[in-house]
């Protein structure tokens, strides 16, 4: 999406329910239901552009070597070891722009509620058609929020992350049968859609 000055990402962000104010005559057992419109507002506070900013930097920074026409890229793509690969571009080998970030704050202050509002933003799925007056077309995910497996092991939290993919992708994915084969298969799919993985920590 394109960059946003403030005041009108902050449009954008906001959530402010509908009211009318014929409700307050309602009867009361009405006027309880309109009253829980309140649960879904939202307020952009000065935190939410300033994550919102970080988030878009590190969201455009991760895709600037990632040029989809550039030998570099298709080497990266397609050799998860593309280190030991026999062959090298002649563009060189791929280097990581990636950027990460940490948001600390007290349990349900809504950390977790800010981020994935932002990154309503940017969309579940950007599906490309044409780069630079050429054709190309892949799917682009910017984000997907996996929460920990109820009993914590990894095989669980792959399966979850692979879940995701699927559903964002719309095509039935099967999991590997094990821990190694899953999280390459995770590896796999993720440069396959040049997905930016974000991985937010609440506590």
């Amino acid at each position: 999406p394109e960059i946003m000055e403030d005041k009108a990402l902050i449009r954008k962000l906001g959530h402010f329910p509908d009211y009318d104010a014929a409700e307050r005559h309602w009867p009361s057992h009405y006027r309880r239901h309109v009253v829980s419109r309140l649960n879904r507002m939202r307020t952009p506070l000065p935190e939410y552009l300033e994550v919102f900013r970080m988030l878009e930097q590190a969201l455009f920074e991760s895709y600037l070597p990632k040029n989809p026409f550039s030998p570099t890229t298709a080497n990266w793509l397609h050799q998860l070891n593309h280190q030991n690969a026999a062959y090298f571009p002649r563009t060189g080998l791929f280097q990581s722009n990636a950027q990460e970030m940490t948001v600390i704050g007290i349990s349900g202050l809504g950390k977790t509620s800010m981020i994935l509002q932002i990154m309503e933003y940017f969309g579940d799925v950007i599906s490309h058609q044409e780069y630079k007056g050429k054709v190309l077309q892949f799917t682009q995910i910017p984000m997907i929020y996996v929460k920990c497996s109820h009993d914590g092991s990894l095989s669980g939290f792959c399966e979850s992350i692979i879940t995701q993919l699927s559903a964002r992708l719309g095509e039935p994915l099967n999991c590997a049968n094990t821990i190694g084969r899953m999280m390459n298969q995770i590896q796999s799919l993720v440069r396959r859609m040049t997905a930016v993985s974000r991985w937010v920590s609440s506590g």
